[in-house]
């Protein structure tokens, strides 16, 4: 009713100052872009006032405040905010060097994985597939911080299939290992994510190479919140913000 209420007294504002609307790719939803007096606001056909949180809107990242209005030139969530509204981020993806890890143990678990999982009469996107529903249903979250550095995407993956469990960065691991194992291209990206309890989290998710593009992998998301993340955009992400960081090469030695 209070978010009916302010659409009405803005729609009124708007109406009087004549009000540009903007053409843009918003992703997710129907909420429309309005310009009031140098101020970006966002309502839906619904009657809603997008507020109070975070929206990604074509390629870039923005926060709207408590009135709706997208902030600009501040700090959210430990996130710089620029002039014009989009999250920067403080260094460009960078691909690191391809993580080499003697591949006796990590390539055994990938093929004993992969021969339970598949047949021969299946594809290669369906062993994908099936690779990636193993990993979401077979292993459990164990909350760890830290920060990786290094040579750790194969411990990483080899600690997930040795122990049966393990945080978001393990969980991306031992994916994009089976998917390297498959003959994917792939690499592990860090970042961040909406936290549950507001604001961003550190996380750790999966790219794969696939029909001329690149698509995301999110298992331990998907195992913890029963959402479907398999093969999805930046654009058709559901859990946002999703912002990437670093990326990591997946080599087996």
């Amino acid at each position: 009713m209070k978010r009916r209420f302010l659409l009405v007294c803005m729609t009124a504002v708007l109406m009087f100052f004549g009000v540009m609307v903007l053409k843009t790719d918003v992703e997710a939803d129907t909420f429309m872009p309005v310009n009031l007096n140098g101020k970006i606001y966002y309502i839906s056909t619904g009657g809603v006032i997008f507020s109070n949180g975070w929206a990604q809107i074509g390629d870039g990242i923005f926060y709207f405040g408590p009135d709706g209005a997208m902030v600009t030139n501040t700090v959210v969530d430990g996130f710089t905010i620029g002039p014009d509204g989009r999250v920067v981020i403080p260094t460009m993806p960078v691909v690191a060097e391809p993580q080499i890890y003697p591949d006796s143990m990590l390539s055994q678990y990938c093929m004993n994985i992969i021969n339970s999982v598949t047949n021969p009469s299946m594809t290669q996107d369906q062993k994908l597939a099936a690779c990636y529903s193993f990993v979401v249903r077979n292993y459990r979250y164990n909350r760890t911080y830290e920060t990786p550095s290094g040579n750790w995407t194969g411990q990483y993956a080899t600690e997930l299939f040795t122990n049966g469990y393990g945080n978001c960065y393990r969980f991306a691991c031992g994916f994009a290992y089976l998917a390297k194992a498959l003959g994917y291209e792939v690499k592990v990206i860090t970042g961040s994510v909406k936290a549950a309890r507001g604001g961003v989290t550190p996380h750790s998710w999966v790219e794969i190479f696939y029909n001329g593009g690149w698509y995301i992998c999110d298992p331990e998301l998907q195992m913890a919140k029963g959402r479907d993340l398999y093969m999805k955009t930046y654009a058709n992400y559901p859990v946002k913000p999703l912002i990437k960081q670093l990326e990591w090469g997946v080599a087996f030695q």
